[in-house]
């Protein structure tokens, strides 16, 4: 097939188009800019020191009053605790694509705090994913009792977002966390 191109008659392949022209009427072809690479999902867990079994708070940010306890962890043998307000929040190395996720979940439970008027065996905890534009997705968990419970985050995860990284706060009585994987 023939395609007149300046004044001349060119052959003419869909494939060949761009270099047969460069040549016959000296155009260049100039690299996309503007498109963007597919970013690729890391793979493995991606949240350090998600059991806690370090025995301190490597990985994690604290600007409360977290301890670890080693009394009944969901497993191995160290859990985070905490009955004040402030977060404990780990951002990930790198921001990851929420369509990334196989699994995002953590083990929560509400804990006993003896004395002489014991609080109920109740606790609340918000567990927020936070994204790289500055918003976030809350969980508000609110146990009645001392079973782990675990929490697919999945569920709530937003997936068209980039996820930065995730954060517990106490919001009332006591409560415990361990167990938080994030695997891509």
């Amino acid at each position: 097939m023939l395609k007149s191109v300046a004044g001349r008659q060119v052959p003419f392949t869909p494939r060949q188009f761009p270099t047969r022209l460069s040549r016959r009427v000296g155009l260049r072809t100039m690299p996309s800019t503007g498109a963007k690479k597919a970013v690729a999902c890391p793979s493995g867990e991606q949240i350090v020191n998600g059991g806690f079994e370090t025995g301190d708070f490597t990985g994690w940010t604290s600007t409360g009053d977290w301890s670890m306890l080693t009394f009944k962890p969901h497993s191995g043998s160290y859990c985070a605790y905490t009955n004040t307000s402030p977060p404990l929040e780990q951002d990930f190395a790198i921001p990851i694509a929420g369509k990334c996720f196989k699994t995002f979940e953590a083990w929560v439970k509400a804990d006993y705090q003896p004395g002489p008027c014991p609080p109920p065996l109740s606790g609340e905890l918000y567990i927020d994913i936070l994204y790289t534009d500055g918003t976030y997705t809350r969980v508000d968990y609110v146990s009645s009792g001392l079973v782990w419970v675990l929490i697919n985050l999945l569920t709530v995860l937003e997936t068209s977002k980039t996820v930065k990284g995730i954060r517990f706060t106490e919001v009332a009585y006591g409560v415990v966390v361990d167990d938080c994987s994030a695997v891509c």
